[in-house]
């Protein structure tokens, strides 16, 4: 009995130092204490059976920083919204996040992309969105393309409703037509 579990140990202990180097350093690398970590994620969030929203994102992090649950989106992430009727009315894209949980607060940087119901376009290099107040707040440059006024906005510094009903620009830069900015590109219709 006592040979066969040697024997048996044996054999476990020499596969078990089988592993190639590779391996072993992928595991040690990609391991880290309290932290989770998922790829390719695609998460869709309801309440009630109701679609709320949906998270996509190559990789997604969740640990603890002082005490606080955050969600960190380190190669970027898009967010897509809907109504009751499960139609997609307003999204986000940026290429980095980082959620707070308990404090609702969400940082988008790098190439950050917001449209509303309406189809609105806010485009800056950064911003806050404070999930509890529904608003949202920069001190970067911002363009705001308002479809429903055919004017784009510029400026630095921001804040607005999360739906752009009600915004501000700090330093206010200048104001475009729609049809200003297709002349200038060269893409007016002729008839």
């Amino acid at each position: 009995m006592r040979v066969r579990f040697l024997g048996l140990l044996f054999v476990v202990i020499s596969t078990w130092a089988c592993v190639d180097k590779e391996d072993a350093d992928f595991f040690e690398d990609s391991f880290t204490p309290g932290r989770e970590i998922a790829e390719n994620v695609d998460l869709i969030y309801s309440d009630s059976a109701k679609i709320e929203f949906r998270i996509q994102t190559p990789r997604m992090e969740i640990y603890e920083e002082e005490n606080k649950l955050v969600e960190e989106y380190p190669m970027g992430l898009h967010i897509d919204f809907y109504n009751e009727n499960k139609e997609v009315i307003s999204s986000v894209d940026a290429n980095y996040a980082k959620r707070i949980s308990k404090d609702g607060i969400m940082t988008l940087r790098d190439n950050v992309i917001l449209i509303n119901e309406a189809g609105d376009k806010l485009i800056t290099t950064g911003i806050q969105w404070d999930e509890s107040n529904q608003s949202l707040q920069t001190n970067k440059f911002v363009q705001l393309i308002k479809v429903s006024e055919k004017d784009t906005f510029f400026g630095i510094g921001f804040e607005a409703k999360d739906d752009f009903s009600k915004f501000s620009i700090s330093q206010f830069k200048g104001k475009r037509r729609y049809q200003d900015i297709e002349k200038q590109l060269g893409l007016e219709e002729t008839e």
